[in-house]
């Protein structure tokens, strides 16, 4: 009987020495990698605050152009904001093995403070003594910064349904004054101190119906008609203003770009602008000074942004109002465009002039940069969207076309001064009224006189049935008619809370008798909607 040999046992074979030591080096290295490049800064430090390990994106996060430099330093020192906090936290913890989500305040290499969350270990030696501390650093800068537009963002929402609110019932008001004043002065005849009267009312109402457009732009209600502006010429016409504006011990200074500067602007929002932040530059000068108005241009790179942390990238008209009064300190400067915030007296000032500049530069989807320094004045640029050309600005149309008709109008409206005063504007140039108090009451008067009416001028908002509802009933009964609709609330609060439709004619109160007629003349020559 014949026998195979025995295989011999078979081994594992050993990799060379070299091998062994390249393998090992190259996970050193993919580790290294790894914790340079994390997402969060990674750090290790001795008990008494020495830097033992940082990685690269920590040094980073903290202005340094390697880990190297920090190397040895001590965090309290080199690091926190305050030298102390590092003692307290080190007490709060070390009794455990963890810590997680405990914020702090640490600081850059150019002593620009850094909010953070650190999370991490306590080490200990041998004989279970705390020998230091592993962590993770998370920048909290851009969080923050998101939490302070957010609580901007619902402040401006707070403020604007209150506006909104409030520019309903004032404009009712000042439709009714404003349009009585021109019916009493129609009626005189050669009583030059009554007329006089009547235009200072008119006047009075006029500044109530642009203070109401302020409150609305700044809390961002009203919607801006944005163009080409070129800046340089509005900022020569502006500067005439502000001349009177202005206590004579200031001086003025107007600095136009050489090259021009045209932004996608709303003209009348940037002449508020102006004249907001002129005022507010006036009363940082109590003894007088200089106040330099100008214009420029500026790219936004995206590194610049990141740098100063605001702004998008892209080209950019700047307009800059430079004062050589008091300053501000960071803290004043930390609440500047917040509502109702002010350092004047209790009787000086509301607190909404720079939150108005805020919201009407949000609206352009624009940018602010203040730069100010106790004692030595006050900076603010506005960076509007550069626009690619700009004409001039040109002045409304003088006169006003045939505003009489014959026509039959159904006018509803729930406040009765107002509605009283419309009727009289229509009846005295021609037209037959059917007044309604409701939009209920209208819809029966229209079942009876349905083959008169021309058209029906509407409220948007009244009790029982509003203008839209009003017309929705018409148009599911069948029945096709021209409507014009008016009301104290914006365009863009009626479409976006009462569903308006932005194709349908409407009005905006505080209207003038020339814009009533005008818009009731334009919407009486089209075509009845099919």
């Amino acid at each position: 009987m014949s026998s195979k040999p025995a295989r011999p046992a078979s081994r594992t074979k050993e990799p060379p020495p070299g091998d062994v030591e390249a393998a090992r080096r190259a996970s050193e290295e993919s580790l290294r990698s790894f914790i340079d490049n994390a997402v969060f800064g990674i750090y290790r430090s001795a008990v008494d605050g020495r830097v033992l390990m940082m990685n690269r994106t920590l040094a980073t996060m903290l202005g340094y152009g390697s880990p190297d430099e920090l190397m040895g330093a001590d965090l309290a020192a080199t690091v926190y904001q305050d030298p102390a906090e590092r003692e307290r936290l080190v007490q709060q913890h070390r009794a455990g093995d963890r810590y997680a989500g405990v914020e702090s305040v640490w600081k850059r290499k150019d002593g620009k403070p850094v909010p953070v969350r650190l999370s991490g270990r306590v080490l200990h030696d041998g004989s279970g003594a705390v020998a230091g501390f592993e962590g993770i650093v998370e920048d909290l800068s851009e969080r923050h910064a998101l939490e302070h537009r957010l609580r901007q963002a619902e402040k401006m929402e707070a403020v604007g349904q209150l506006a909104g609110g409030m520019a309903h019932d004032f404009n009712n008001l000042l439709t009714t004054i404003l349009t009585t004043a021109d019916l009493i002065g129609g009626e005189l005849i050669g009583d030059s101190t009554i007329q006089s009267d009547l235009e200072t009312i008119k006047i009075a109402s006029s500044r109530g119906s642009d203070l109401i457009r302020k409150l609305l732009a700044f809390a961002r209600r009203q919607r801006l008609d944005l163009q080409p502006v070129v800046l340089d010429a509005l900022l020569q016409e502006v500067s005439t203003v502000l001349r009177r504006l202005l206590p004579q011990d200031i001086e003025i200074r107007v600095e136009v770009d050489a090259a021009g500067s045209a932004a996608r602007a709303d003209p009348v929002a940037v002449e508020q602008i102006l004249i907001n932040l002129a005022t507010n530059a006036r009363d940082a000068m109590p003894g007088g000074g200089t106040l330099t108005i100008g214009t420029g241009r500026e790219n936004l790179t995206a590194a610049g942004c990141e740098t100063q942390g605001w702004g998008l990238p892209g080209r950019y008209a700047v307009l800059s109002v430079t004062d050589t009064g008091i300053g501000m300190d960071p803290v004043t400067q930390s609440h500047l465009f917040e509502p109702f915030f002010t350092t004047k007296a209790v009787d000086a000032g509301t607190g909404l002039g720079l939150a108005m500049v805020y919201g009407l530069v949000k609206q352009h989807d624009g940018f602010v940069d203040v730069r100010s320094t106790p004692g030595s004045g006050t900076t603010v640029r506005v960076l509007l969207p550069e626009a690619e050309s700009a004409a001039a600005r040109s002045t409304p149309e003088g006169g006003t076309a045939q505003l009489r008709g014959t026509e039959t109008i159904l006018l509803a409206e729930d406040e009765d001064s107002l509605r009283r005063a419309a009727a009289r504007v229509l009846q005295k140039h021609g037209y037959r009224v059917i007044e309604a108090a409701n939009g209920a009451e209208a819809l029966a008067l229209y079942g009876e006189h349905e083959f008169e009416i021309g058209l029906i001028v509407a409220d948007v908002v009244m009790p029982t049935l509003g203008g839209p509802q009003l017309l929705r009933a018409l148009r599911q009964a069948g029945k096709n008619v021209r409507v014009l609709f008016t009301s104290g609330y914006t365009a863009r609060d009626v479409q976006e809370t009462k569903a308006l439709d932005p194709g349908l004619p409407f009005l905006a109160k505080p209207w003038t008798i020339s814009d009533f007629l005008r818009r009731v003349r334009e919407v009486l020559d089209q075509p009845v909607p099919e």
